[in-house]
């Protein structure tokens, strides 16, 4: 809930992907050049373009959060309150202790809207199923009442479904 009675919870937006490389980062900056555009304060809280140049292009311009230690602001973005944050990879474990699924919360709770990008590998109770499918143990997850929160919530919104992702290009091969 709110910490001030007189604020509204925020909204979450969850860009769920299959897998790495999809494009959720891709098209949440896509969607978030639209928003500004069409006059919303948008301010990236973090970005993890994973070395991606048309990820980086794509941020390029849109008002960034300092980081500290690494990590999202939080402090700098209660008080600069945007309407909307984006808060690249909801399954990430901050050093430390902590995980960004919490920061989530914490700006939700002050009535900022999240933008926020995860793999369905990451849901917590999909972890042994993608263990014994893919062989590889999944380290970062995020519990999935956020995710199940998201789904049915009236004012939520998850799962862009409205357009073709921007897929990645496959690394060439060393020959």
């Amino acid at each position: 809930m709110s910490t001030n009675p007189a604020i509204s919870r925020g909204r979450l937006r969850i860009y769920l992907g299959a897998a790495a490389g999809v494009g959720k980062t891709y098209l949440a900056l896509g969607d978030a050049r639209l928003a500004v555009e069409d006059g919303v304060d948008f301010v990236i809280g973090y970005l993890e373009p994973h070395g991606r140049r048309a990820t980086e292009e794509r941020a390029r311009g849109l008002e960034a959060a300092p980081l500290a230690g690494g990590e999202p602001d939080l402090g700098w973005l209660r008080e600069r309150r945007p309407s909307v944050v984006l808060l690249d990879e909801l399954a990430h474990s901050k050093p430390g202790g902590g995980k960004r699924h919490e920061d989530v919360r914490f700006l939700l709770d002050r009535g900022i809207d999240v933008w926020t990008t995860v793999n369905v590998q990451h849901v917590e109770s999909l972890r042994d199923r993608v263990a014994e499918l893919t062989g590889v143990e999944v380290q970062e997850t995020f519990p999935d009442h956020v995710l199940q929160k998201s789904l049915s919530s009236p004012s939520g919104e998850a799962c862009r479904r409205d357009r073709q992702p921007h897929r990645q290009r496959p690394m060439p091969s060393a020959s």
